[in-house]
């Protein structure tokens, strides 16, 4: 309560402190988001609020089929995670309003923990984005935007839906404009008592149709306000929290099975951020402040019946972010950008084990750190830029582990755009970044499923990208040729114990192509597709890349086909995943190549001056049998019934 007292304090001296000016109105936030994501020459892709609706998604691990070169998993944890171009979990930076959804700890987090209550756009950044972002981001970006209050109008949103096996789920939002104050305010809350297993499965280990222990139940909130002035300075405050309780289906079919459940799981985040103008010099300052508080307890079991308490493991984690983007605008052509970023972040574990429980306490911490300029220069048809910084990363408490010594490294990256009229441009980009093991990764045993590797290198990635885009009459198509060659890449191997173990390979080589093609026909009928086909292994000792890599699918593909008629609609998405192996001692073993195929048909009405679409979806209509690790079945068909009212 204390620290939220002082963020407010912090929000309201803020408001104080700004001063007026009699400048031209520029969108400062505009200028800043176009210069990081349009004018850098990367490969990014744009999901709109439009396109998110049409998912249905509860949680933002359902998203997943609408983003290109991305594929979904979860793991023995119960957790459910990205993979982007075969870059994973810590190798990817996942931003919310341009702040860190990772814990540190891990470098991760659960996706099907995040609501989609209040999203408005995900922008997907692929391969090594500016220095901007700092370190630990190999893959890419991916950085989801929440809803602002219109500029014009109030505006609100009631959705509703209702599935079987006790599927429920409630959000709403409504956001104001009162002169220079806006704000938002978001709920929702969703429970299931398990998911509906696909007919094919058959296992004593799970006997009937419904997942063992697959429930959750959990609510959200979000609260924003901001405060705009004359010259489009703003300062805004946000507050976010959610609370969650699940299951952990057990692994079928391995010899030493989790019996798990989280009783609790909470997130509470408070933001301070905004843009101020110094007129004098055509420059601006962006900041963000936030604190994060994440809290989870694992309660393991000895069996199935989850009656007899084995283990239990407590994690309290603290995170101090911030963030300062001063940019200078110089004429019409030139940007530089100065950066600074970096967490503090303290992890308190809490395991207790043993006939009568014994407690052990750990205390871990990490503190990390990013500086960097970036220039960007714009001519006609050319636009370049490149950016330099310096990362380091330190961990000044590792439980009972011994002390490690302060890491430091640089990164860059830099790019080039040339337009070849109005319908073709091509481009090239180059980079390097680097990303610091996890204390969890060095650190943590896992409940007894991992040895310790306090010994983890940084592993450091040098990646290339060459793209082209044609845009033709209401649609375009692009193709990207990319590369990426990790040194001391992290792995985990299968121990002869049964055991996992975190080790650095000596490099992996990751390469591919993937193109996207969106079409819109007419209005009425809207096609997207995309394909890629990536190549990842790691050098053996021979210095042959032949070693395979795990979760490393060569195959992701997916798409798309809305049509609409008057005031219905109607949708048909799949996705397919080909070639991907899992590590099982001595052996890696392939897993079922699958193709999955939702359907949805919506209905818009005007009720009470609303909005108001019903609709039905049947997801993994095929009722397809697909794991994405081996002992964890998917969900089979499943079939969901809702409204979206907006007013």
């Amino acid at each position: 309560m204390r620290i939220l007292l002082l963020f407010i304090f912090t929000f309201l001296f803020s408001i104080q402190a700004q001063n007026s000016d009699s400048l031209k109105s520029y969108n400062l936030k505009q200028i800043t988001v176009q210069s990081s994501l349009v004018l850098q020459p990367k490969s990014t892709i744009k999901i709109n609020e439009k396109t998110i609706a049409l998912s249905d998604a509860v949680t933002l691990d359902k998203i997943a089929p609408l983003l290109p070169s991305t594929k979904v998993q979860t793991n023995s944890r119960g957790e459910t995670l990205f993979y982007l171009r075969n870059s994973g979990k810590r190798r990817l930076s996942l931003l919310i309003d341009g702040i860190p959804l990772n814990i540190p700890w891990d470098n991760r987090i659960d996706l099907s923990l995040i609501p989609t209550t209040a999203i408005s756009k995900i922008m997907i950044t692929k391969g090594i984005p500016s220095v901007i972002y700092g370190p630990n981001s190999l893959g890419g970006v991916i950085n989801i935007s929440t809803l602002e209050a219109d500029e014009s109008s109030n505006r609100g949103e009631l959705k509703l839906s209702v599935g079987e096996n006790g599927l429920k789920s409630f959000s709403t939002f409504y956001g104001s404009k009162q002169g220079e104050f806006s704000y938002l305010l978001s709920a929702g809350y969703s429970e299931r008592d398990s998911y509906k297993l696909p007919s094919q499965f058959s296992s004593y280990a799970n006997p009937g149709s419904a997942r063992l222990n697959s429930y959750y139940n959990g609510y959200n909130f979000l609260g924003k306000i901001k405060k705009r002035y004359s010259g489009n300075s703003e300062i805004g405050f946000s507050v976010s929290y959610l609370s969650k309780e699940k299951g952990v289906p057990p692994e079928i079919g391995v010899s030493k099975i989790r019996y798990w459940k989280y009783p609790e799981i909470s997130d509470l985040s408070v933001t301070v951020n905004g843009v101020h103008r110094f007129p004098s010099s055509n420059s601006f300052l962006t900041y963000a402040v936030n604190l994060t508080e994440y809290h989870s307890l694992i309660n393991q079991f000895t069996n199935g019946s989850y009656n007899v308490l084995d283990e239990t493991e407590k994690g309290d984690d603290y995170t101090y972010f911030g963030r300062a983007i001063y940019t200078m605008l110089f004429g019409s052509s030139s940007i530089l950008k100065l950066s600074g970023s970096g967490y503090a972040s303290t992890h308190y574990e809490d395991i207790s084990s043993g006939t009568p429980l014994i407690e052990e306490k750990n205390i871990y911490s990490q503190n990390v750190f990013s500086v960097g300029a970036e220039y960007e220069y714009i001519h006609n048809k050319l636009s370049v830029n490149f950016g330099a910084g310096i990362d380091g990363a330190a961990t000044p408490k590792t439980g009972n582990n011994p002390q490690k010594s302060s890491t430091y490294d640089f990164g860059f990256n830099s790019g080039l755009v040339y337009s070849f009229g109005k319908n073709l441009s091509v481009r090239l980009n180059a980079g390097r970044k680097t990303r610091f093991p996890t204390m969890r990764e060095m650190f943590s045993g896992a409940l007894g499923k991992f040895e310790l590797n306090p010994n983890l290198k940084a592993e450091v990635a040098h990646s290339g990208e060459a793209g082209i885009v044609y845009s033709f009459y209401n649609g375009n198509i692009e193709s990207d040729l990319f590369l990426t060659y990790i040194t001391d890449g992290i792995v985990r191997t299968k121990l002869s114990n049964g055991k996992y173990k975190r080790i650095n390979k000596s490099a992996l080589r990751n390469y591919g192509i993937e193109t996207e093609l969106e079409y819109d026909i007419a209005g009425f009928l809207k096609m997207r597709v995309n394909a890629s086909f990536i190549s990842s292994f790691a050098k053996n000792s021979k210095g042959e890349f032949k070693d395979t890599v795990e979760f490393a699918p060569r195959i992701i593909a997916g798409g798309s086909f809305t049509y609409t008629l008057y005031r219905a609609s109607f949708l048909i998405g799949a996705s397919y995943i080909g070639n991907e192996y899992e590590a099982e001692n001595p052996y890696f073993v392939k897993l079922p190549d699958y193709l999955l195929i939702n359907f949805r048909v919506g209905y818009l009405l005007s009720i009470f001056n609303t909005k108001t679409t019903f609709y039905f979806r049947a997801d993994n209509l095929t009722d397809k049998l697909y794991y994405t690790q081996f002992g964890l079945p998917e969900p089979g068909r499943e079939f969901r019934i809702g409204f979206k009212m907006k007013y």
